[in-house]
């Protein structure tokens, strides 16, 4: 999307993508997270979750993965800033996101082919529940005039 159609107050939904194990131990292997409580259930239950976790980096990749598939950042020339990233709530193995984002700045720079975007997300769960909010400010491409 160009920033002329980012509208402050529009909302973008994602479709719906599980987690797998292959995803997580892909994103493992390349990352070198190989932490217990990521790895199998038992490690993770001797820190206390039920079943093994799902890695922080891991959800926000593909959060905004799930924004690229959506369009949003098609025209994408840079991401300036991370304005808060707040975990909600452990993710599990074979969850399910979807990403919900709003539109909360979106305004021409002084280079008149370019522009700033910020977008406020919430990675939701299958049930709906909200897993991990952000914030993040992009320079966009304008319409060529």
């Amino acid at each position: 999307m160009y920033l002329e159609e980012f509208v402050v107050g529009a909302e973008f939904s994602t479709g719906l993508r599980q987690i797998t194990e292959t995803d997580v131990k892909t994103f493992l292997d390349l990352s070198l997270l190989k932490n217990p409580i990521f790895l199998d259930d038992q490690s993770a239950q001797q820190m206390g979750h039920p079943k093994r976790i799902l890695p922080a980096p891991l959800l926000i990749s593909v959060a905004m993965g799930l924004c690229q598939q959506r369009g949003l950042f098609d025209h994408m020339v840079a991401v300036l800033e991370f304005e808060y990233v707040r975990f909600q709530k452990p993710s599990y193995l074979g969850d399910a996101v979807q990403v919900m984002s709003k539109v909360t700045l979106a305004r021409p720079t002084k280079d008149p082919k370019r522009g700033l975007v910020k977008l406020a997300f919430e990675l939701h769960n299958q049930r709906r529940e909200s897993v991990l909010e952000m914030a993040a400010v992009y320079l966009m491409l304008r319409r060529a005039r």
